[in-house]
């Protein structure tokens, strides 16, 4: 299993569904995807596995294939991502 693919199954098929997400792109060691709409403001999110074994979250703010607003959270362990992104986009990851 790759890292993109580990990502996704710690996330959940369930969540993935919740937060809307859409045209998920795996790269080498990262997970993006568009959010649905209503996502407190972003509209895209990479996860990303930094050298500590860790994930840095980036939440973003595209408009007209331009990066308007961003924000990093850093060192975060894979229990919190659920948390972290309720409290980023407002939208629920879990029943």
């Amino acid at each position: 299993m790759n890292i993109s693919q580990t990502i996704a199954s710690q996330l959940g098929r369930k969540t993935l569904l919740m937060i809307g997400a859409k045209n998920l792109m795996a790269g080498k060691d990262y997970l993006q995807m568009r959010l649905g709409q209503n996502a407190g403001g972003w509209n895209a999110l990479k996860i990303a596995l930094n050298g500590l074994d860790l994930y840095n979250l980036t939440f973003y703010r595209i408009r007209k294939l331009k990066v308007t607003s961003e924000k990093t959270i850093d060192n975060v362990y894979c229990d919190q991502l659920h948390d972290i992104i309720e409290n980023e986009t407002g939208m629920r990851t879990n029943l």
